[in-house]
């Protein structure tokens, strides 16, 4: 080997290296979010005395007061969907949470969770309904449609009669209704 080739090779040599470290990160940005992940994240909620709810495997759970007889229970439920919620090419997603309080009421929450660097980053919650009934979720062009069944002005807790079809986009860092929420009046009564 020539003395020209020898000092060209650390160049070559570090070249390579700061590819092959830059293709890592690029791995990392655009690797998606996984079912575990939303499993398994910390969620900001109005009902543990934290303000946090750490689910494992899917559930959280805590007394509702000290000495008290009640559990708040927080739980990812089966609605979740993944996809690409701001355009950065790294796989995003939402998930709806069940809150128990341990009272009467049972809430919903829609959760965008967005991927920094192959973490999931929880976003503030968008409240759904107290003792709705969710059908589907979906991301669509960077878009979210909650499809779900809420209550109309007859109905009792119990059980909810108006089909909604529900569309958020990604504001900054906050999930925003991307049209009207139907009114009772032109929302479309289920057929139960």
């Amino acid at each position: 080997m020539t003395s020209g080739a020898v000092s060209i090779l650390p160049g070559l040599l570090a070249v390579a290296l700061l590819t092959a470290c830059g293709d890592g990160q690029e791995e990392a940005k655009q690797a998606s979010l996984t079912l575990r992940d939303l499993q398994n994240a910390e969620y900001p909620s109005q009902w543990p005395a934290s303000g946090r709810a750490k689910l494992v495997n899917g559930r959280f759970r805590e007394p509702a007061a000290p000495g008290a007889a009640t559990d708040i229970l927080v739980r990812a439920t089966e609605h979740y969907a993944f996809g690409d919620l701001d355009g950065d090419g790294a796989g995003d997603a939402v998930v709806v949470l069940e809150s128990d309080p341990g009272g009467s009421g049972v809430f919903f929450d829609l959760v965008a969770l967005l991927n920094r660097n192959g973490q999931a980053v929880p976003l503030p919650p968008v409240p759904l309904g107290d003792r709705v009934q969710v059908n589907d979720v979906a991301i669509r062009n960077g878009n979210v449609q909650v499809d779900l069944v809420k209550h109309g002005p007859d109905d009792p807790q119990c059980c909810p009669s108006l089909d909604v079809s529900l569309p958020y986009r990604l504001e900054g860092d906050t999930l925003v209704p991307a049209g009207q929420d139907p009114s009772r009046d032109s929302a479309a009564p289920s057929t139960r």
